[in-house]
């Protein structure tokens, strides 16, 4: 009912015209489109109306909590004892850089008293954005400036001009910065933004991919495609699943390896946000470069002009010639570099080809041999039917050559083929599985893009359920707790909110893709 009633609303303002609408009914609007943006996305059968009151409560619960751990500064205090008092701590600015990402897409997504919270919240933040340092931290900060800006181009949310001007100087420069860091450590093996794959590695490729998402930059794009394939590549395993780089020793450019344990879920999570953000990216690229293509031509009828060309089907027509890949048409000739086609046959000099005869006057040549009339003419020998003529001589029988069961083309003889091992299959006939075929290349978008995507995005799902080194479980669906990590003796017995969370998340990311 609530879902129909934001659909009537926002058809009954589209009606009136913008200029009709007062800002605060513009800011309405948006809450009612973005709402049912987010209702439709996750399916009006996976949200019940019980389960939407609890987390709207929760919500008011956290942003109470963000707003009382925020200084007047804008910076947020981190760690707290279980007495709500403050343990002795260095500020922290990865946790800055999250907490303003979650704060500002609150403040899109939210409505209500909550949702004026986090703007106040957002907003005092916005002067920290350049102190931030470190390279997650900046991450978040460049991701969020670009989900504000386009809420506020789309008419979500309302930015006042200082606070739009100073997001677009950060997205500006975290991009150039971000991608300047993956130009300085990459090489031929290592494709990433600093010389180690530490943890929450997954956030780096997201970030890329959503600034893109607003900038176009192609420069950003190729950074967040290249680098999420070289993160899938450490992380998937040749037996197929996807392993969590380990918080042991991480993996760094000069070790040429990946730590195996203490695998956190934090990982699979950070990947799965980062895989559905590359499938929304890739539907944009694609669709920028179909414009491109359409952009330098000029349509005349059903035709397409480009320069003193007409485009028509797959034809190029330059004056009275048609162009058909390497071919011209003139008339009904076909000319194929210094050939013209008529019909079947070609002609080359005063030669016709006629398939694989050549017809020079009145004589046709196949290959070495000359046709004249009923007679075949190989060097000097005539071949007359069944016979050779040498001369005045005949040879008939054996004289004519090799039999036909000890034909040998080099050294090749017929039925000494043998199929063997061809094609990469196991020892139960099943076409073996290697990570190349769980992640295939993420270049060019595609068409089937998105399956592919949505492939790997469960298995990071599997992961929990036991597609992992231990083939055991990490998580409970039923109460939907997480343990804390995987180690070489088995899961981590205690469920800490940093892996539940990410285990709810990931599920909820991969429910909103079937």
């Amino acid at each position: 009912m609530e879902l129909g009633n934001n659909q009537q609303r926002t058809a009954d303002q589209n009606e009136l015209g913008d200029n009709q609408l007062r800002a605060e009914d513009r800011i309405e609007l948006g809450n009612n489109q973005q709402r049912t943006a987010d209702q439709n996305e996750l399916g009006d059968n996976q949200l019940r109306a019980e389960d939407r009151i609890e987390l709207n409560r929760l919500a008011d619960i956290y942003m109470a909590f963000m707003l009382w751990a925020q200084n007047e500064n804008g910076w947020w205090l981190n760690n707290f004892s279980y007495d709500r008092s403050l343990e002795p701590e260095e500020i922290s600015h990865d946790c800055q850089g999250r907490s303003i990402w979650a704060c500002s897409d609150a403040w899109i997504r939210l409505s209500g008293p909550a949702r004026e919270t986090a703007r106040v919240i957002v907003e005092r933040a916005v002067p920290t954005m350049g102190k931030i340092d470190s390279l997650r931290g900046q991450a978040f900060v460049m991701a969020t400036c670009a989900h504000l800006l386009e809420a506020s181009k789309n008419g979500l949310i309302d930015l006042p001009l200082d606070v739009r001007e100073e997001l677009k100087h950060h997205l500006s420069r975290l991009e150039l910065l971000l991608n300047r860091a993956f130009r300085d450590f990459s090489d031929g093996d290592w494709r990433w933004f600093e010389p180690a794959m530490t943890y929450s590695n997954g956030v780096l490729p997201w970030a890329m991919l959503r600034a893109y998402r607003y900038t176009r930059r192609p420069e950003t794009y190729a950074t967040g495609k290249e680098s999420l394939s070289f993160l899938l590549e450490v992380m998937t395993v040749e037996e197929g699943w996807l392993r969590p780089i380990g918080n042991e020793k991480w993996c760094t450019s000069d070790s040429g390896s990946v730590s195996r344990w203490d695998q956190q879920p934090l990982e699979m999570f950070k990947l799965a946000l980062a895989l559905e953000e590359a499938a929304k990216a890739d539907r944009i690229a694609q669709r920028d470069r179909s414009e491109r293509l359409v952009g330098s031509e000029q349509l005349v009828g059903s035709d397409r002009v480009v320069g003193s060309e007409r485009l028509v089907g797959s034809e190029r027509m330059v004056g009275s010639e048609r162009l058909v890949g390497s071919e011209r048409m003139v008339g009904s000739e076909r000319l194929v570099g210094s050939e013209r086609l008529v019909g079947s046959e070609r002609l080359v000099g005063s030669e016709r080809v006629v398939g694989s005869e050549r017809l020079v006057g009145s004589e046709r040549m196949v290959g070495s041999e000359r046709l004249v009339g009923s007679e075949r003419m190989v060097g000097s020998e005539r071949l007359v039917g069944s016979e050779r003529m040498v001369g005045s001589e005949r040879l008939v029988g054996s004289a004519r050559g090799p039999r036909s069961g000890d034909l040998r083309i080099g050294d090749f003889r017929a039925g000494d083929v043998s199929v063997g091992d061809l094609g990469g299959r196991r020892d139960d006939g099943l076409p073996r599985r290697t990570r190349s075929d769980l992640h295939g290349t993420l270049g060019q978008p595609s068409s089937d893009s998105q399956s592919h995507y949505d492939a790997l995005l469960h298995l990071c799902r599997e992961w929990y359920y036991g597609a992992n080194d231990l083939h055991v479980p990490v998580a409970d669906p039923q109460d939907g707790s997480c343990c804390d990590g995987l180690t070489p003796y088995g899961p981590n017995i205690n469920c800490g909110a940093e892996a539940t969370i990410s285990y709810l998340m990931t599920e909820a990311l991969c429910r909103r893709t079937n």
